[in-house]
């Protein structure tokens, strides 16, 4: 699935054409033995390995933050590759001693000053979590998500989504600091044209991977820490509609689809399932606010976030007697007629407020007005334009999945 979708300009295109050639031609030496790390990975016990381990990760380190691209971009495979199955599958005790080493040993590329080495770097720690499935790359996740490059952060969301669900296994460990710095890189990085998948991401690390048939289930323990940290995601994303029409208004749908799943609602307390329901009618009625003066593009993607959102709100158990005055509005599409929709959206707020639970239920915040160079109604178009913050050169590497 791919769980960024958008466009991005042909800057960035051009750049992911020019990068692919030369990850590829990296990736095609893949078959070179890989120092003696090969004779560790297939190890049961690693308990007198560690410092070989680490020497291993510090010569990999040395050779990601030269200036020799070649010789930063083979490291960096070469370090994803220790943590791949391969000419040896790796065992458990291995990849957890691997994992440990390299969030140590990847410090020096993680502050160096060259945004590309930091880019490489995220990478690695990004695909190494995903391999691990550990905790142990908490320190350089964060470390990542606080980046101020872009296209860091967005490698940093990837590692996060990995790194969370294992965290929250872990009774004893600190999660706060971790699902406080996806909400705020999120918060940072939501514009431009990573935008889009910075928001996708962000919500794909506070999901657990509970759509996930192959991974482990999380537990309501973890639900719980995890819900009202999806919600303030969720806020942070309404509050930015009513600037802006912000990137990627479908991305959205994830979040909605996460809080209202049979589980997740069923561990709401009365006030969460306020707080949900609440910030789902401010993102409909401020989508549809911004549908009345939305290019047609723009609207295919205001759309499908009004529809379903609204269905997010009817599926509920206690939206149940409220039924014919919130399924209308899931009927929306794109070429469903501005004042219709205006209308369709307009009926969601007094249904709710017939819901004992609901009845406390606010209307949506109105959008800002259009400013000078605006199209109208406070919708401007999405930046195509990378943000400029710690920009780095377009890269295949920088946005693939």
């Amino acid at each position: 699935m791919n769980r960024h979708p958008g466009l991005f300009p042909l800057t960035l295109l051009s750049g992911i054409l020019m990068l692919s050639a030369s990850v590829a031609h990296v990736r095609g030496q893949a078959g070179a033995p890989a120092g003696g790390i090969d004779a560790l990975k297939g190890a049961t016990s690693v308990a007198a390995a560690g410092p070989q381990i680490a020497g291993y990760v510090n010569e990999q380190v040395t050779q990601l933050t030269s200036e020799d691209p070649a010789a930063s971009a083979a490291a960096r495979e070469a370090l994803i590759d220790a943590a791949s199955p391969g000419r040896v599958n790796p065992t458990a005790a291995f990849l957890s001693a691997f994992a440990g080493a390299l969030n140590t040993g990847i410090a020096p590329a993680l502050k160096h000053e060259s945004d590309l080495v930091r880019l490489n770097a995220a990478i690695v720690v990004a695909r190494v979590a995903e391999r691990t499935e550990g905790a142990a790359l908490k320190g350089s996740t964060i470390a990542l998500l606080n980046d101020e490059s872009p296209f860091v952060v967005l490698w940093g969301l990837k590692a996060a989504r990995a790194v969370i669900p294992a965290l929250l296994r872990n009774e004893a460990a600190r999660v706060d600091d971790i699902l406080a710095a996806v909400v705020k890189a999120a918060g940072a990085h939501g514009s431009g044209a990573i935008g889009s998948p910075i928001a996708v991401e962000a919500y794909e690390a506070l999901m657990l991977d509970i759509f996930e048939p192959t991974r482990t289930k999380p537990s309501d323990r973890a639900l719980r820490m995890v819900i009202p940290v999806m919600q303030q995601l969720l806020q942070q994303r309404a509050g930015m509609y009513v600037k802006t029409l912000p990137p990627e208004p479908m991305a959205e749908n994830r979040a909605t689809l996460f809080l209202v799943n049979s589980r997740v609602w069923g561990l709401h307390d009365a006030k969460q399932k306020l707080a949900s329901v609440q910030v789902m009618s401010n993102l409909v009625g401020l989508g549809a606010q911004h549908f009345n003066d939305a290019t047609p593009a723009q609207r295919g993607d205001l759309a499908p976030m009004i529809s379903n959102v609204a269905a997010a709100i009817a599926v509920v158990p206690e939206a149940a007697p409220i039924q014919p005055q919130l399924t209308p509005a899931t009927k929306v599409v794109a070429s469903t007629a501005p004042e219709e929709v205006t209308r369709l959206v307009a009926a969601i707020v007094p249904a709710l407020k017939t819901v004992n639970l609901f009845a406390a239920i606010q209307p949506p915040p109105a959008i800002a007005p259009a400013t000078e160079g605006g199209n109208g109604g406070g919708v401007t178009r999405p930046s195509t334009a990378p943000t400029t913050a710690g920009a780095v050169p377009a890269t295949a590497a920088a946005i693939s999945p």
